[in-house]
């Protein structure tokens, strides 16, 4: 996967624990050696998480999506809600990853990693089904 314009737009889908928005952020920092935009997916339903997720993703300068999120129950029916918050933000040709808000990158990622595949996944199977994880999702 080449990346285009050489960024990659790196979405986290953020619901609790606002404080991981800066762990996140200085892992990405640490250990990708390509250029990205780090993009906050406000999911949170409690007032209080919504609005210290935006202050926090403000004060790094993160470009934050917020979902409208007031599903408080069946996670992954708010989980496909800030999905598809990110499949609106997508134009054609985009490189995404997207992670949940607890995951973060412990050793050097690089754009060779990507470039023979259009999709990267971690498979997650359920009986004889087999699908993309939803925490980690990397593709153009």
């Amino acid at each position: 996967m080449q990346l285009k314009n050489n960024t990659m737009k790196i979405y986290s889908i953020h619901y609790n624990k606002p404080e991981y928005i800066e762990l996140q952020k200085k892992s990405f920092d640490k250990w990708i050696k390509f250029k990205y935009d780090f993009i906050i997916v406000n999911n949170a339903i409690d007032m209080n998480i919504i609005n210290s997720i935006s202050t926090i993703a403000e004060s790094l300068g993160l470009r934050m999506i917020f979902c409208n999120n007031n599903i408080s129950s069946m996670s992954s029916i708010s989980h496909q809600n800030a999905f598809q918050y990110i499949i609106d933000d997508i134009t054609d040709g985009d490189n995404i990853m997207i992670l949940d808000h607890d995951l973060f990158v412990i050793s050097e990622l690089n754009e060779n990693y990507y470039k023979s595949f259009d999709m990267v996944i971690l498979p997650q199977l359920r009986d004889n089904i087999e699908y993309p994880w939803p925490s980690i999702v990397t593709g153009k």
